[in-house]
């Protein structure tokens, strides 16, 4: 049994201007992020705490023959992508992703990878930002708190496994 610690991940984000609201294209069947990524995807490595939302809704389908249970069927499902960053004036991804993404509000390619290997795995989507808070704690460095789910493209939203 084997496990992965939070800091192998990454978030891979595509904060290229010119490609900035355009639709993505299917993840390559091969290669790691690395090497092989999709154009203009980059890692944003100025980040923690990333969480991975994945949760699918729900309709009561409860009949009298389920004896007694109450039954459900799975319906649509949904995404996102919850993160926390150091705030940093001069890091270009962050400005990138507040200024071109956020208040011109446009989608964004993203995957957050479990591991940096072949075999990693995420949900890859075209995402918009949806909050883009600053945290301003007395006795902390500043602290964005950013949230992106699903935007509306030509690919679907998808969980890519990379290389394979």
């Amino acid at each position: 049994m084997g496990f992965i610690l939070g800091f192998e991940a990454n978030l891979m984000i595509n904060l290229y201007a010119p490609q900035i609201g355009t639709a993505r294209a299917a993840w390559p069947a091969s290669g790691l992020p690395q090497t092989s990524q999709p154009a203009d995807i980059a890692e944003f490595g100025n980040v923690r705490n990333v969480r991975q939302n994945f949760e699918i809704g729900k309709a009561d389908v409860t009949t009298r023959d389920g004896n007694g249970w109450r039954q459900f069927a799975p319906t649509i499902a949904n995404g996102g992508l919850e993160f926390e960053t150091i705030w940093d004036p001069d890091d270009p991804l962050t400005t990138a992703l507040l200024v071109d993404v956020a208040i011109a509000r446009v989608s964004v390619w993203a995957i957050a990878l479990d591991k940096t290997t072949t075999g990693g795995q995420g949900l890859w989507a075209d995402y918009v930002v949806t909050d883009f808070s600053r945290n301003e704690d007395l006795e902390e460095a500043l602290v964005l708190n950013i949230t992106m789910e699903p935007a509306r493209g030509t690919v679907s939203p998808g969980w890519e496994t990379v290389g394979a």
